[in-house]
Parts: structure tokens; sequence; C-alpha cells
């Protein structure tokens, strides 16, 4: 009668007879080294090892401490150092035999390159998934797990579900009693999920209950408490089917690290925000200046953080720039005709067209209902983003004649200087005043309205009636991302004409978007084909000759089209204009001196160009034009200037309107007991025309201020000429290098 021969004799067998080929990997790290056998017929066999981990059991260690034999290598006055030979039920190596082998457990056990990528959605549909049926080795092994056909011994525990569930077993390379390398899988008992790639949200319930329960019968199981077991996915994983790794903290098991582990928290997590989060598809825009030193560091940080998520990039990073001739129509023109492409190629939305009839009336973003005349909607003040502080006196600082023509042979808007510079009071109700506290350095927020001009010009080109622009109105959105208009602002119910006083902006230049806005709205021929250039790509030149070049308003773009103008209904001038902006200006008072008041020096932009009617700044003309008694909406905002404190001394360099901050802080250190002296160094054009709060520098005992006249002499002499003179740069350098200025 044959005999049966036992697995592990089968192996004992086979490993003696065995030949050494080569060492296929060898990691120093976790004491592991895959090596290469074979059989005089050919047949390959590959021997993982792996150094058992020290046992924490005191009584082992008292065990194999009273064998031990120590072997002296070296030896000191105080140390000596040896080799420890253990006895070998002490000294033993996990160890796997896989025989016989085949050139792809082979490639899978060699020691290769490693490098780190970024695997994308489209890489792993294109790329992974046709590696994975092409190399992947039988999951068969795994299916007799699952099914109950093989390593029954190993499987502790089994979750039945009616759609999916799975099983705990031990990993083949803990040898289920040392606490310490605690190492278990979850297999998932679901053939359609390969990896974390190909789970959504609607797999976040199965996870959380994976992750839960696992935690409770490992713990029960062998004693380890769950917040001292690691649960997490490895990405790429060793075999295409999603399984969940449990293991002791204290164990450094292989395939921990950064790139290859994924915690199962994270995974929830992610999937929590986006259903499709590993299959995502993503664009960014981003919107910026190029003046400011961190253009567009937001779009590119977030650019950057997707695609490390895995996310499907449509297009390369587009990088708006307010400081383009045409804004950030200059990027977001071919970024945005890049993605449309994208998203057509990709089939992402079922009966996209590529091209677009421009003319297609789009739904209004707000609806106006009626409201009933005398109703009133309370809101509460304390929820007010901006409050009212009242106007006093609005002073002008620059002299009456401060106008000149230079002399020039052609006459350009260089040629002509004019400044009006103002210095507005506003005092603050005592009930706000905690609302409008500042130190030195912050800024106010100014909401401003339109002037009167540009509102006769928009009423006469709409021709609405006083009935229509007077009657009561509730907005609503028609857009769930939409918030309707602030009713500290313009009320509710409210008007149209408190909406073009207070919240559209009149004065704005069009940009092309408006103009395809407008022309869905043209009824005339003539018109509407104009407009249609006008927001074109092609017409781009045309547009910045008609708008960007001699900064044009919209105002006077609705006077230039009548036809359409007079056609508008009232609820698409919200699709139509921009909301006015507030604007921000540094507090010139002192809250030390001025008290319950609040001061702004202010430069009222006024300039000419092509066109007749001169250009102005909308919230500097607003400002100059102040009444005392009249009602400005405003807030403080925190400056980002970071003041040292009063002993330290200080250096400012504020030209013209830019002094501002600095008297609110000068000032306030003139009232300060600390004898800690200051400078300033200003700049204007002229000593009697803008030399900005001359006789309260005068006064000033603490403050040396070094002055610049740019125009009072043939030679131009600007702040930096002062400072580098002899005396003021010895100055400088003391203050800094000796006084820690």
């Amino acid at each position: 009668m044959k005999m049966e021969v036992s697995t592990e004799e089968a192996a004992q067998k086979w490993l003696a007879t065995a030949q050494f080929r080569e060492i296929l990997a060898s990691d120093t790290s976790h004491k592991s080294q895959f090596v290469l056998l074979s059989q005089e017929s050919g047949e390959l066999g590959i021997l993982l090892l792996n150094k058992s981990p020290f046992s924490e059991d005191q009584s082992v260690i008292s065990e194999w401490i009273k064998q031990a034999r120590l072997k002296e290598i070296s030896k000191n006055d105080i140390y000596g150092c040896y080799s420890i030979q253990v006895p070998v039920e002490f000294n033993l190596i996990n160890s796997q035999l896989i025989y016989p082998a085949t050139e792809k457990h082979v490639q899978k056990y060699r020691a290769e390159e490693k490098i780190v990528i970024r695997e994308t959605p489209e890489d792993y549909e294109q790329i992974t998934k046709i590696y994975i049926e092409k190399y992947q080795m039988n999951l068969q092994w795994v299916y007799n797990i699952l099914e109950k056909k093989a390593e029954a011994e190993r499987v502790f525990y089994e979750e039945a579900c009616s759609e999916f569930g799975w099983i705990l077993a031990n990993d083949i390379k803990w040898d289920g009693v040392t606490k310490e390398n605690l190492y278990c899988l979850a297999i998932i008992n679901r053939h359609d999920v390969r990896s974390i790639r190909d789970l959504r949200g609607s797999d976040v319930d199965f996870l959380e209950k994976l992750r839960d329960k696992s935690l409770k019968v490992i713990q029960d199981k062998y004693d380890v408490p769950a917040n001292q077991l690691r649960a997490y996915f490895h990405y790429q994983p060793s075999f295409y089917h999603l399984h969940v790794h449990f293991v002791n903290i204290k164990y450094d098991a292989p395939g921990q690290l950064v790139y290859a582990a994924v915690s199962i928290e994270d995974v929830i997590n992610n999937l929590r925000m986006a259903s499709d989060y590993y299959q995502t598809h993503a664009a960014v825009l981003g919107l910026g200046d190029s003046s400011y030193q961190k253009f567009n560091f937001a779009g590119k940080r977030l650019f950057r953080r997707l695609e490390q998520l895995g996310a499907r990039m449509l297009t390369q990073l587009g990088l708006a720039d307010d400081q383009h001739e045409i804004g950030i129509d200059g990027a977001l023109i071919p970024w945005k005709e890049a993605v449309w492409m994208r998203l057509y190629e990709e089939k992402i939305f079922e009966n996209m067209k590529l091209e677009v009839d421009p003319t297609t009336v789009i739904p209004s973003k707000f609806i106006l209902e009626p409201a009933s005349i005398g109703e009133n909607l309370n809101f509460h003040e304390e929820d007010q983003e901006y409050r009212l502080l009242t106007a006093g006196e609005n002073r002008r600082v620059t002299a009456d004649d401060h106008f000149q023509v230079r002399k020039s042979f052609i006459f350009t808007l260089s040629s002509i200087y004019f400044q009006d510079t103002r210095l507005i009071r506003f005092s603050v109700d005592d009930k706000d005043s905690n609302f409008f506290s500042y130190n030195p350095g912050d800024v106010l927020m100014v909401w401003p309205y339109n002037n009167d001009e540009s509102m006769q010009i928009v009423i006469d080109a709409l021709q609405y009636s006083d009935d229509l622009l007077d009657r009561p109105v509730h907005i609503r959105t028609n857009d769930r991302y939409l918030n309707p208009p602030p009713k500290w602002l313009v009320g509710d119910p409210t008007t149209l004409r408190s909406c073009l006083r207070r919240l559209l902006d009149l004065q704005a230049i069009p940009r092309r978007t408006f103009f395809e806005v407008f022309a869905s709205l043209a009824v005339d021929e003539f018109e509407k084909r104009r407009l249609l250039e006008l927001a074109s790509p092609q017409g781009l030149d045309d547009l910045l000759a008609y708008a960007n070049r001699v900064r044009r308003t919209t105002a006077e773009t609705f006077r230039d089209f009548p036809v359409t103008s007079k056609s508008i209904p009232p609820e698409r001038l919200f699709d139509l204009l921009k909301t006015i902006r507030p604007r921000a200006f540094s507090i010139a008072s002192s809250p030390v001196v001025q008290g319950n008041a609040i001061e702004l020096l202010v430069a009222k932009v006024q300039y000419k160009s092509r066109l007749s009617d001169p250009r102005r700044g909308l919230c500097s003309t607003f400002l100059s034009r102040l009444k005392p008694g009249d009602k400005v909406f405003s807030k403080i905002r925190p400056g980002t200037f970071k003041f040292p404190p009063v002993e330290v001394p200080l250096i400012c360099i504020g030209p013209g309107t830019g002094v501002a901050p600095f008297r609110s802080l000068l000032i306030s250190r003139e009232r300060n007991a600390s004898s800690c002296q200051s400078i300033l160094y200003f700049g204007c054009r002229n000593s009697k025309s803008d030399d900005y709060f001359r006789e309260e520098w005068e006064k000033c005992r603490k403050t040396k201020v070094v002055k610049a006249y740019s125009r009072d002499q043939e030679e131009r002499i600007y702040v930096q000429h002062r400072m580098i003179e002899p005396q003021n740069a010895g100055e400088i350098r003391e203050w800094i290098l000796e006084k820690n200025g």
C-alpha cells in the first residue's frame, strides 16, 4: 500500500534536494530574504525567509537567557561586546516555500528598481487593468479560501451578508501565536472589486461594518486592543482581489510604506467626500493677479493635490491673470475650450454638443416676485456683514489749483495730472463701537454706490418707468448655489432702483461674458451681430479697442446698444451686471487720539481717455462726494502690517496716500509713555500742494520726518534718494544693526 506523504514531509524532501540559484531580494530592515532554488530537473522553487521578532513573554526570555552562550568580540573597562547563540527553538526563521514556482512567481519576488509614480484613474483603466488581465496570477487560491476548499485552518471568522461578506484569516507570514507580530487579512467575498480603485460611495457602510466588526473579533480572539491594530489597504496590492490588512502597530509589517499602505479611515473619508473619489475627473482654473508675489498659489496647490490623490485631470492647470489685457478671459477662453473638448471626447455627459449656439437663452439666475406695498421683512442687525458709519467732515487736503498740464507736443493721458485728495472723517454709533474697533494698520472696507451720472445713463437706456423702478419686489434665486442680494444692503422687499444704485456695478468695464449674455437678449440683427463679434474669441482685438483700452463702462455700453437695452427684462440685469465689490482703505486715524471716529485719506481717481466724458473711480468718487450725515456701509478688516512693540525703533516709508497707516501708528506711538523714536520717509509731488499732515508732523516729538518733493525742482527727487544720502543711510544702518529697529 502506497504511504501518503504529508505536506511538511513533501516540502522537507523538496528542500533537501534543492540547489541554490540566486538571492532574488533581501531586506535588511525587515530581516527578510527571498531565495531562488531549483531541482536537477529544472523545477524552480522560492524560499521566503523572515526573521521572527523577539518574544515579549517574560518566561520565554528567562528560559533562553539561561541557555544562551556568549562569544567575546571586544571588551573595555566598562562594556563587553559579544555574539550570542541561543537554543534553536528560540531562534526560528519564519519561512514560506513556493514550489513548483513559475516565472510569474520569480518576477514577483525579484528585487526591482523602485520609483514613485502617481496613477490616475485614466492610467488605471488604460494600463493597470490591462496588466491585471494579462499578468495577474491565478486567483483560484483566494476563491478556494472563500469557499472553504483550502486553508480552512487559517480562517477564524466569517461574515455572511445577503449581498457580500468577508472572512478573517491569519496571514501566512504569522504563526498565529505571537501577538507582537499579529497579522490578519480580511478577504472580501466579492469578485468585481479588485482594489480601492473600484470602490464607490455606496461601499462606505460596508467598509465601516467590516472595519468595526473585524477589529472587535480580532480583539476578542487574540486579546489585542482595537486601538493597537492598524487597518489598511495596499495599493498597488500583491494580488488584485480586495482585502484589508490588520496588523499590530508594534509590528513593522512589509508594505506599510507611505506609498504602499492606504488607511481604511482615509478611504472611507475620501468616499464620503466624493462617491467617485478614486475615479474623479477634474480641471483647475486658478484666479489670480500676477502683481502679487504668490500668483495663483491656491490654484497651483489644488492642482498638485488633486494629482497626488489620483484625480484624472482633463487639461493642464489654467492660470488666469487679472493683469492680462482682457483680464481672466486671457486664460479662461483657451482653458474652457480644452476642457469642453475633453468632456466631449470622454463622453462624460450624455447628449453633450461640442458646438453650442451662442444665442441660446439660459434661464435667469434670479426671479423677481411682486411684494405688497408697505411690506417689510425684519432681519437682525447683528447678522449684518457691514454696518453704517456716518460721514462727517470731508476736507480736501490738496491745493485747489493742484492741476498741471505738462509741456508736450502730443496730448496724451500722461500729459495731464489732476489730484483731489480728501481726508474724510466718519463717526461711529455707540452701539457699534465694538464692531468698528481697530488697531493701527487695519483697513476699512467701504461699500460704494453708483453715481448719479451712471444711474441716469442706464435708466435712459433701459427706458424703465418710475413705476417699474420703484415697485417693491422680492428677489429669489433660481440656482441653489447662489445667495440672494444682502438684505442689509438693498432691503427685502427691495426695488430695481435700489439695486441699480447700491448692488449692481454700472461703472465696471464690460467683459466678454457680458457681451455673450447681452447678445442672447438682442432683438435687432445689427446689434446682435456686433455683440456676437465682441463676445467671440476672434473679436478679442475689437473688444480691447471698444472696452478695455478706453475704459468704457457698462452704463455707456447700454447706451451704445439702445434697441437691445430697452428690451432687457428686469431680472436679466442680475445676469448681465456684476455686483459692486467693497474697496479697502488703510485707516489714517489713531484709535488712541481720534477715539470713536475713523478717518480715511482718499485720492479721487479721475482721468481722461479718448472718450469725451472723464473716467472716474467708483469708490473714490463716491467718498469724495459724501456730505455730513450721509451713511456708508463699512466694516473693519485686519491689516497686513505687523507692527513691532512701541519699545522697538521704527523706520516707516509711506509716499503719497500710502502714509495713511503710518499716521495711525505714529500718532499712537507719540501718545505712548515710551520714549522710543521713529523715522518716517514721506514723498509727494509739491511741498505746497500735497504735503499731507504737514502741521501734525511738525508737532511730533518722537518722530523724525524726512521728505522728498519730486516736482519742486528740475531734478526728480524721490524717497529712495533721501534714504541713500550719507547722513540718512548711516542712521538707517545704526537703527537696524545696533538698535534692532
